[in-house]
């Protein structure tokens, strides 16, 4: 189950939390929320993915999360993400993870609404 505001990840220094998917997906960033009501804990947390054959790949390491931190990616596929907590001074409450799909406008023509 993923983690929500109500429902928080509750974890400590060393735990992972690992989202699937049935088939392969294409991801930019990551995103990641603590629930800051009860303090910034996380002081360091590591982005690993897994890709096509099972082979596991580190996509971002971060010094803190806080309210929200937006990890941006190189485009990559796979099958599953794991966010691991490297570091924290207590216990953790991670409210938010998401990864985000590429997105679909490319350059400097599509920002100038180009096609």
């Amino acid at each position: 189950m993923l983690p929500t505001r109500d429902e928080p990840w509750l974890a400590e220094p060393g735990a992972v939390l690992r989202l699937t998917w049935p088939e392969a997906v294409e991801i930019d960033g990551v995103v990641l929320a603590e629930d800051i009501a009860h303090g910034q804990r996380i002081d360091e947390v590591v982005i690993d993915a897994v890709v096509d054959g099972g082979s596991r790949v580190e996509l971002a390491r971060a010094a803190s999360i806080g309210y929200r931190r937006i990890l941006d990616l190189p485009v990559v596929s796979v099958l599953a993400l794991e966010v691991r907590v490297v570091s924290a001074r207590g216990p953790v409450r991670v409210s938010s993870v998401g990864a985000l799909a590429p997105s679909v406008a490319r350059g400097p023509e599509a920002a100038r609404g180009e096609r």
